[in-house]
């Protein structure tokens, strides 16, 4: 085999790792269960806001106490 051969066949194996590789595959989440999550996700926004955790600085801006 020649030394062409050789980095042509290089470069190829390279595009294929690099370009053709698979993503994983996701099923969408069931409705039900991610409406869930949205509600779950805002009682706990406003309960950090109620304890103090979390602060109000304006208008889509919030400070995160630890």
């Amino acid at each position: 085999m020649k030394l062409e051969d050789l980095l042509e066949e290089k470069k190829r194996k390279i595009w294929i790792r690099c370009y053709l590789k698979r993503e994983a595959k996701r099923r969408p989440r069931d409705p039900e269960k991610e409406k869930l999550l949205i509600v779950f996700d805002y009682m706990r926004f406003r309960r950090f806001i109620q304890e103090g955790k979390l602060e109000v600085i304006g208008d889509r801006r919030y400070r995160l106490r630890i």
